[in-house]
């Protein structure tokens, strides 16, 4: 019945489920501060040589614009040869690098941006390191100047195809924390990568909330 030990046993036990699953999953699923880019998965060639730039960036609405540079801007292309990828930006964007040289980081899904993944910071790269061997991937960002405190981290994600003449890269969406010296995960604000069968976080909540709903009712009518 409704009201015996064992109903209200498992009654208790699905509302504590419910309280815990909901203080985990909140944070995931929305955390304030991050603005997300949806970008339409932009490909660019190495034969011809292709670049594409994100122009107008604003940290505010996560809008831009592409074409020519103009505010804050970040560009992706290729030299036309080998396997050669560059990248470039305009007031005060740098990219994530493994060490002191020009070779970009590759950023597995969750890893910290900065730091300990990171470990400097530029705005031009050569066709050395991460960027030849190629993979999907996310890409450190940094806005600002100075000391971690007084900068904006992010990430690009990207799938590149490291083929010669013939290599690619697809970009699929950035994301930036709009807080000063706060960190950031890889993918952190953006959908997951790659095709899954996993429920979203949103899904989790709102079946955490239905079942802890259901049974807090259920408890009450005891």
């Amino acid at each position: 019945t409704m009201s015996s030990p064992i109903f209200r046993n498992f009654s208790r036990f699905l509302f504590a489920l419910f309280c815990v699953v909901i203080a985990f999953l909140v944070p995931l699923s929305a955390r304030a501060g991050i603005v997300f880019f949806d970008v339409p998965d932009i490909t660019i060639n190495n034969s011809p040589a292709q670049s594409v730039i994100f122009a107008d960036i604003n940290l505010a609405d996560g809008t831009y614009t592409t074409g020519s540079p103009s505010g804050l801007w970040m560009e992706f292309g290729f030299a036309g040869f080998g396997n050669g990828l560059w990248y470039a930006s305009g007031n005060s964007i740098s990219f994530g690098r493994a060490d002191g040289g020009f070779d970009a980081l590759l950023l597995d899904y969750g890893d910290p941006v900065y730091p300990p993944s990171i470990t400097s910071w530029g705005n031009s790269a050569d066709s050395s390191g991460a960027w030849s061997s190629g993979g999907a991937g996310y890409l450190g960002l940094a806005r600002g100047f100075g000391q971690v405190a007084d900068l904006n981290f992010g990430w690009a994600a990207i799938n590149y195809n490291a083929a010669g003449v013939n290599s690619t890269l697809t970009i699929s969406g950035f994301a930036f924390e709009t807080n000063l010296g706060q960190s950031i995960l890889a993918g952190e604000g953006g959908p997951p990568p790659g095709p899954s069968s996993v429920p979203e976080p949103g899904t989790w909540v709102a079946a955490a909330l239905l079942a802890g709903c259901t049974a807090f009712v259920r408890w009450r009518r005891r």
